[in-house]
């Protein structure tokens, strides 16, 4: 499984993809330079420009409608969770 471990420069540094490495055989790590502990908070364009590229493409010919988690509908569905034993619930 591909992991994507995030540093910031001011916090975890390197820490974070040398924890993983000996676990993780498809790891990719970044450290984002001056930022901290939140990342995505801190440093949002820095921190998408290392995730969008890590994230595989949708497959050719899907739209956000047919992809997993799109909506048709605009989004107005309520969604369904089905558990074991074949009981539905919908908030």
């Amino acid at each position: 499984m591909p992991v994507l471990a995030i540093g910031g420069e001011d916090s975890t540094d390197t820490r974070l993809a040398d924890s993983l490495n000996t676990v993780a055989r498809r790891l990719t790590g970044a450290v984002i330079p001056g930022s901290g502990h939140f990342v995505p908070e801190e440093s949002p364009d820095a921190f998408a420009r290392e995730l969008l590229p890590f994230l595989p493409a949708p497959p050719p010919g899907t739209s956000e409608e047919t992809r997993p988690g799109g909506h048709a509908d605009g989004g107005k569905a309520s969604p369904r969770i089905e558990q074991s034993g074949g009981t539905t619930w919908e908030p």
